[in-house]
């Protein structure tokens, strides 16, 4: 589940973030890319709210990490104004209802964000690419 998350779902979302983010598009170009990506993201929203219909959590009976990180990508549906979540995908909607009742979830939108959240001490704050690379370069 979690590879098809970070595959086809989160690539669906590709033409509508090109749309969002790429100056200089034209009207033409514009369209397309918004056509193809909501046929994209409606084909694998309407596969995940499926499989939500008589489950819990993606995975069955109990939350994985596959439910957290639908929880940062799905939101682009709202976010890109894609479709209205409620009305289309209800089991889906139902499901992220529930992850952004999740303190973790919370945690990690707050962090984003740019907040410092209460945690339990262990979050000390983003790090910068720039600071890690040495520690990758050996």
């Amino acid at each position: 589940m979690l590879a098809w998350l970070t595959s086809d779902f989160f690539t669906a979302f590709s033409p509508l973030w090109t749309v969002y983010e790429r100056e200089g598009l034209d009207a033409g170009q514009q369209q397309l890319l918004r056509t193809l990506g909501t046929e994209n993201v409606n084909k694998a929203a309407a596969h995940l709210d499926r499989l939500l219909a008589g489950r819990d959590w993606l995975l069955g009976e109990q939350r994985s990490v596959a439910d957290a990180y639908l929880a940062g990508v799905a939101r682009w549906i709202s976010y890109l104004r894609v479709y209205d979540l409620d009305a289309k995908t209800p089991h889906l909607a139902r499901h992220l209802t529930k992850l952004e009742q999740d303190p973790a979830v919370q945690f990690a939108h707050a962090v984003e964000r740019g907040g410092s959240p209460a945690g339990a001490g262990h979050f000390k704050g983003h790090v910068q690419w720039k600071e890690l690379r040495p520690l990758f370069a050996a």
